[in-house]
């Protein structure tokens, strides 16, 4: 027991070491240091899941300091099967992006781009695990300062321009989380998510410290909304998701924005409470935001006439899926946290199909120039085709899932007006945005499978990529897995998000 216990900080000191060594080592042993790590961190999660699973949350103090200054680590189900996914994801992603990262970022920089992916991973599953706000902030900076440095490390001019738009944004978001946690601090004097919660709990009790209380909250939730990308700050993510290399891509959209949500689901429910948030109107507010973000997401994705571009707008849809079931409480949190799986493994799907039919246009990325695309690329055309289906929310397939969880857990509690209005919201917006993901889905995938007319556009084929064939038939699987297949890890959120507060 004492050994698995110590799994979560094996996986964080295991991946200082490696961000250590892959700073100096050559790229090949790089990658592949790169890659073990992340296998070793997908086997320690599957094993701390199916523990917790029978004991229920694991809570231990690091050190012999005791509070406010303890560094706390804290996991259950929850915790330990999003500690599942990052790595898993990010695997796929490095093998199914490779030839691109090797095309990409001259041979000198490539070992640092395993460095900085190593010091994502162990920042995400740091912020998983911790129950510390001070911890919480440190990994949530080392997570930005990575997540800039795979959008600057492709070294082209109007990237570098992306990235430090995202920088700016980026330190606004940890400027005010920043600001939020001193005041927590002042307002409860602890930094031990646990002991803060007891606190805020007797101040609600007493009626005493809500204003300062709400705008705390407001000012943390705020900061990590606009680092993920929540309405109305997501028109970074055009040219940073967009121009970055199909590894980098794949990383920043399907995993970096989960690691900023899944630190404000933690600020939520382990250091407000939700039973706390919930008497403000401030779940409200990012039920409203979440809404408009799935529809403007989708609005600004239909006007992309560039097919790297509608695919990064598109996940500002798909982060306000997410935030609005957070806004929807302790049942909207199971639909949330199924779409954050489900859009970090096709997001990433659909990055490094993209760059593949890119390809086989010359490099042209405008929708035009890909018709037949996916006749020449089969294995990208029938992966993209996947990805989008799933996305739109079709039967069998993941999307489908979440978008139900979403509509049934709307409509758990209906007892009072605004749960009625609020539910009616949800069904509406969803339906909004999934004909809205139709129209450019579906008219992206009519493209690549439409004939190419004589004359029109000279497609080449692309070299056979063993490790993307294979990432793409595992991310394909893990869609079906999870539509087909999705009771178990619905019961392991739910029992975990029981265990959360």
């Amino acid at each position: 027991m004492d050994f698995i216990i110590n799994l979560p900080l094996i996986t964080i000191i295991l991946g200082f070491v490696l961000a250590v060594l892959t700073s100096f080592l050559n790229e090949k042993i790089s990658r592949i240091l790169t890659l073990c790590y992340e296998v070793i961190a997908t086997a320690f999660g599957i094993i701390l899941t199916i523990y917790t699973m029978d004991k229920g949350y694991i809570e231990y103090q690091l050190g012999h300091l005791t509070a406010p200054f303890c560094n706390q680590i804290r996991f259950g189900p929850y915790e330990s099967l999003l500690a599942t996914l990052v790595p898993t994801v990010m695997f796929l992603a490095i093998i199914a992006g490779k030839l691109h990262t090797k095309r990409d970022i001259v041979q000198q920089k490539e070992h640092s781009f395993y460095t900085l992916l190593n010091l994502i991973l162990l920042a995400i599953l740091s912020i998983i695990y911790t129950d510390d706000i001070f911890t919480g902030f440190v990994f949530l900076e080392i997570l930005t300062l990575g997540s800039i440095g795979i959008t600057m490390i492709k070294n082209h001019g109007r990237q570098i321009a992306a990235a430090l738009r995202y920088m700016i944004f980026n330190l606004l978001g940890s400027g005010l989380f920043l600001l939020g946690c001193i005041f927590l601090y002042g307002e409860t004097g602890y930094l031990s998510m646990s002991y803060i919660q007891d606190v805020v709990t007797d101040l609600f009790a007493q009626g005493k410290g809500d204003f300062g209380l709400v705008i705390t909250f407001t000012l943390i939730v705020t900061g990590l909304g606009i680092k993920s990308g929540l309405f109305p700050f997501y028109f970074w993510m055009g040219d940073t998701y967009g121009g970055n290399t199909t590894t980098a891509s794949s990383v920043l959209s399907g995993l970096i924005s989960k690691g900023y949500i899944i630190l404000a689901i933690k600020m939520i429910y382990r250091a407000f409470g939700i039973d706390n948030v919930m008497q403000t109107e401030l779940l409200n507010v990012l039920f409203v935001l979440g809404a408009c973000g799935m529809i403007f997401g989708s609005v600004t994705a239909i006007k992309q006439k560039v097919l790297n571009k509608m695919v990064s707008y598109s996940s500002a849809a798909q982060i306000g899926y997410i935030y609005l079931g957070i806004g929807l409480g302790p049942a909207g949190l199971i639909a949330a946290t199924f779409h954050i799986m489900t859009h970090s493994i096709c997001k990433s799907l659909l990055f490094s199909c993209s760059n593949r039919l890119i390809d086989c246009s010359g490099k042209k990325r405008k929708f035009e120039n890909l018709r037949g695309a996916g006749l020449v690329d089969k294995v990208a055309g029938v992966g993209f085709t996947v990805g989008a289906l799933s996305m739109v929310g079709c039967p069998f397939l993941a999307g489908f899932v979440s978008k139900y969880l979403f509509i049934t857990n709307s409509m758990v509690d209906i007892s009072t007006p605004w749960l009625l209005i609020r539910a009616i919201i949800t069904v509406i917006a969803l339906l909004g945005s999934t004909l809205l993901n139709t129209i450019y889905y579906l008219r992206t995938v009519i493209t690549i499978y439409s004939p190419v007319k004589k004359n029109e556009v000279e497609l080449v084929r692309n070299k056979y990529d063993v490790g993307f064939v294979v990432s793409t038939c595992l991310f394909i699987a893990l869609i079906f897995a999870l539509g087909l297949f999705p009771s178990t890890i619905i019961e392991i959120i739910g029992q975990g998000i029981g265990l959360l507060g």
